[in-house]
């Protein structure tokens, strides 16, 4: 059934290093391409809030049908909104003919019709910010609010990643000194029924010998259980162009494995001030931090009156009365003073507040950055020393291992001895097994605390 759902690599495949699951976490991760729509839906509410600057054309037109007055009237306007001042601009046509009223004289206009040009400008509230304006600004470091979003979902994928694929190495690695185990317990199996069949060794050691081999073959059927396993926790990292899950198989482990190495060299403090310039977390908090500030401003000006100045230049053309006939201009001013601003007061305070809240939601973000570096050095020191340490330690079993054949050899040893040997010496190997396995586990953590990016592991990798 697995196979319907995913590609399975054949058993010729090369070995499966941990760039090329970095990689393919790059490019086809779908939790990776999901987040990337964060900076889409910013792009398109920047997009919607520059809108709200878009000109606008507005036409009118009416006729009198029955009555004692008989006439028509047209007019049309251009409207341009101004995002440097919160102003506007426009420019207007109208004409109207036959007889008016008078009070609708100001709608009588020459044969021709009347131009007119103005504009009008906010000079307090509105002025230096308005909601328009204060949209835009806010959708534009939405953008760097959606980068930092894809940024830390990648460090987290690549930390994920890193970690399972390690698990998968070592799990693979367990697997080989297991089938290693068992098979040296089949071959003296054969050696012991010899040697028993020609009375040099009793029975009960061939039946002592059959049952390290039934137990070897549950270790290595549980050791392969969980290699699979990791394989298809692994497959969710590693995908092909299409997008689909690759199960590695256990010819793609690497035969070799570079010894762990201290490879951060740099002062604590440097370390520090480094992450703290790169972690996204730190980046999404200052630019919400700056979207509040926004709102902030915004409240303070609107608890300002409203003073707005308008101009506004018109010239009739063509015939009739000659009191249109001269262009004019028109300047006013316009005052709104609001006796009560609780609305923005209000608003002003929860900015007040929310600021706060940010301030020491980034104190404790910094706090967390600094322990996580911490953490992930002092486990990468004291790793290196479990590992020099597993080193040691398996060199010794393996002497032993092999002393103990020789003296079972010469008839001076018997088999609990050897299997004890034997046992120790696997259980040395897979502790350094597990030492490698933490060492790389713990560098992925240091690298996810230094927001390291994909293309900056793999350049280290190599």
């Amino acid at each position: 059934m697995l196979q319907v759902l995913a590609f399975i690599w054949p058993a010729s495949a090369a070995e499966l290093e941990l760039k090329d699951v970095l990689e393919s976490v790059k490019k086809n991760h779908p939790l990776l391409l999901a987040v990337l729509e964060d900076r889409n839906m910013a792009n398109a509410d920047l997009l919607s809030a520059q809108g709200a600057f878009d000109p606008s054309i507005k036409l009118n037109a009416s006729n009198r049908a029955t009555g004692y007055y008989e006439g028509s009237k047209f007019g049309a306007m251009l409207d341009q909104p101004l995002v440097s001042n919160g102003g506007r601009i426009f420019g207007s046509y109208r004409r109207s003919d036959g007889r008016v009223p008078l009070y609708e004289g100001e709608d009588l206009t020459l044969s021709h019709g009347e131009l007119s040009i103005g504009g009008e400008l906010p000079l307090l509230r509105d002025g230096p910010i308005d909601r328009r304006r204060a949209n835009i600004s806010r959708f534009e470091i939405q953008g760097g609010i959606a980068d930092a979003n894809i940024d830390e979902r990648l460090i987290s994928l690549t930390r994920g990643a890193t970690t399972v694929y390690w698990d998968w190495i070592a799990a693979g690695k367990r697997m080989e000194i297991f089938k290693k185990l068992l098979e040296v317990a089949e071959v003296r199996n054969t050696q012991i029924e010899k040697r028993v069949n020609y009375g040099d060794l009793p029975a009960f050691d061939l039946a002592d010998n059959q049952r390290q081999v039934f137990q070897r073959q549950s270790l290595l059927v549980q050791a392969k259980r969980s290699f699979q396993s990791l394989s298809y926790d692994l497959s969710l990292f590693l995908r092909d162009s299409s997008g689909a899950i690759v199960v590695p198989v256990s010819e793609q482990v690497p035969l070799k494995l570079l010894a762990p190495k201290a490879n951060y060299l740099s002062s604590e403090d440097e370390l520090l001030l480094e992450a703290a310039k790169r972690r996204p977390e730190l980046k999404r908090l200052d630019s919400q931090r700056e979207q509040n500030q926004i709102e902030k401003i915004l409240a303070e000006n609107q608890m300002l009156p409203r003073i707005d100045l308008q101009v506004i230049a018109s010239q009739d053309s063509g015939s009739g009365s000659n009191t249109l006939e001269e262009g004019e201009v028109k300047a006013g001013i316009k005052v709104d003073l609001p006796l009560r601003v609780r609305t923005a007061e209000g608003r002003k305070q929860a900015a007040e507040a929310k600021d706060r809240e940010l301030a020491r939601l980034l104190e404790f973000q910094k706090q967390r950055v600094s322990t996580e570096i911490k953490d992930a050095l002092n486990a990468i020191k004291l790793v290196l020393e479990r590992y020099e340490f597993a080193k040691k330690e398996i060199k010794a079993a393996r002497e032993l291992e092999e002393g103990e054949r020789t003296r079972f050899s010469l008839g001076d040893s018997n088999l609990i001895f050897i299997n004890v040997r034997e046992q120790t010496a696997a259980e040395a190997s897979i502790r350094e097994v597990e030492a490698f396995q933490e060492y790389q586990k713990s560098l992925a953590a240091f690298r996810a605390a230094m927001a390291y990016r994909v293309d900056e592991i793999i350049a280290e990798l190599k």
